[in-house]
């Protein structure tokens, strides 16, 4: 170590420590890090809500817009919104009414519950209570080791533990920082001056759904249905939605598949003590109980169980009032009246009824390669047409569709696959039964350089004691030419209609060329 010379003057050395003293000195005389002010909106002033349905397979998703006016400071600030969707997808987020661009977002979702609280609580202080059947209540302070399996304390040399025998007991832990009683979404933000900012904050939130369900009663002359059509809101989160104008998208809004909502890796507290069992005993994986998928979507939700009750349907309640909107070739219903639903509630709201839509009745008889077989049964159906002249005539969301007969009975399921536009037909399936009975077989099969053909003998047999119409689902392959008599079905295509006389039996010799 030397001795260094500025100008006239000599400095000594300065030994190791006292350099490291100085550079902490240094340090200290800078001016401490002011911290942006926290600003938190306690929750929404209005909230409006837009429905998807799922796209390919993936989870249904909405978009939240949600007023909040707020007093800003000038300068740099963290603004906390509080009362978000527990389900909010973080990089779908925008605010706007801001002069500048958010800087960074953070979404905290990590919740409290009994077994987050002890897992943050490990290594630190905690008090064991025994309360003894008679006498005083035994305080035993310590520091928590373990979470699951046993719950113990380290203390004094030894460990004590949680439910392990011994008197009763419970476990004081201080509450560990960094948990919420809600999710929360925190934006660092900055204003050239302080005031009131009209702020909108719109995010895209899963697990909540919505489909159509509609409600069929066939009338006594078979020809004629009552039709109640029903929107069906499914809130798989755990945020309520209070008085909440509400759309519903029908149609494909394309999205990938990182489109979902974080979830936090949940796992019930488990206590199962030292060693007491039995080889034979059976072994279960505890980790898996309780827990839910990081990442998943809709599917790791727990489902609504849907009862359906085979006594006579209550009166049709009266239907709000729905507007449609056309977007390119999207559908957009409206309901005027403002949605609430509670966490993990389904709601259904009644948008349509139509009393004596005029329906075509028929039976439907499918044909197969190598033949479907003898004497089996048609079944049964209704093809709607969606025009004014049938008493219909409004788009329809696609949905489930529950079949009552005229007698009030449960029929059948039958869902309605797509959604229907105006002027498009749809048929309603109800099952085997009814007067019609068939025979497909295979009588002749030869090959050729154009491909195989099968000549199929269709015997369609009517055992009623009134006209039927049947429709004729051809197997795949290239057409044949229709028989005279024969026309085709009205909104199913490729079919052939065959009306039968009471007790007529029509046969049939139809010529399948495959598709070479």
């Amino acid at each position: 170590m030397r001795a260094r010379t500025i100008g006239a003057g000599i400095i000594p050395p300065i030994p190791a420590w006292g350099v490291l003293l100085l550079a902490a000195l240094s340090i200290a005389a800078l001016p401490a890090a002011v911290l942006p002010a926290e600003i938190v909106s306690p929750g929404p002033a209005s909230m409006t809500a837009t429905l998807y349905q799922s796209y390919h397979g993936l989870p249904d998703v909405a978009l939240i817009t949600e007023s909040r006016p707020l007093d800003l400071p000038a300068g740099e600030s963290v603004i906390r919104f509080d009362g978000v969707a527990a389900t909010l997808i973080p990089r779908s987020v925008q605010v706007a009414g801001l002069p500048a661009p958010v800087a960074e977002s953070d979404f905290d979702y990590d919740l409290f519950d009994a077994a987050t609280i002890l897992r943050k609580s490990l290594g630190r202080p905690a008090e064991l209570v025994l309360s003894p059947p008679k006498g005083r209540d035994i305080r035993q302070a310590g520091t928590l080791i373990s979470d699951q399996g046993t719950i113990a304390l380290a203390r004094d040399g030894g460990v004590e533990t949680l439910g392990c025998g011994g008197p009763p007991g419970r476990l004081l832990v201080g509450m560990p920082a960094g948990l919420r009683t809600h999710p929360s979404l925190s934006v660092r933000v900055g204003v050239p001056r302080a005031g009131r900012y009209p702020l909108r904050l719109s995010y895209l939130a899963g697990n909540l759904r919505w489909g159509a369900a509609y409600v069929v009663r066939v009338a006594a002359d078979g020809r004629h249905l009552d039709l109640e059509g029903r929107v069906r809101i499914d809130n798989h989160t755990a945020s309520a939605f209070n008085h909440v104008p509400t759309r519903f998208v029908a149609g494909d809004v394309m999205r990938g598949a990182g489109t979902v909502a974080p979830q936090p890796e949940v796992v019930a507290p488990v206590r199962d003590c030292w060693g007491m069992a039995k080889t034979s005993d059976p072994v279960f994986d505890r980790r898996a109980f309780g827990r839910l998928r990081k990442g998943a979507g809709a599917d790791a939700a727990p489902e609504v169980m849907r009862t359906m009750s085979l006594a006579v349907p209550a009166p049709a309640p009266m239907p709000r009032a729905v507007e449609q909107e056309d977007l390119a070739d999207l559908k957009i219903y409206r309901l005027e009246e403002p949605v609430r639903i509670a966490p993990m509630q389904q709601k259904l709201f009644t948008f349509l009824v139509r009393q004596s839509v005029a329906a075509m009745p028929l039976s439907l008889v499918a044909m197969a390669p190598r033949g479907a077989g003898e004497g089996l049964a048609a079944r049964r159906a209704w093809i709607v047409r969606n025009d004014r002249a049938s008493g219909l005539g409004l788009p329809l969301p696609h949905g489930d569709v529950t079949l009552y007969g005229a007698d009030h009975g449960y029929l059948a399921d039958s869902p309605l696959k797509d959604d229907l536009a105006r002027d498009g037909s749809a048929t309603l399936e109800a099952g085997q039964g009814g007067a019609i009975t068939f025979d497909d077989i295979v009588i002749a099969r030869n090959g050729g350089p154009s491909g195989a053909t099968e000549t199929h003998r269709l015997v369609l047999r009517n055992h009623g004691t009134r006209e039927e119409a049947v429709s004729v689902q051809l197997p795949p392959g290239l057409p044949p030419v229709r028989p005279s008599g024969v026309a085709p079905t009205p909104g199913r295509d490729g079919d052939w209609l065959i009306r039968l006389r009471p007790r007529d039996v029509r046969i049939l010799s139809i010529a399948i060329r495959a598709v070479p």
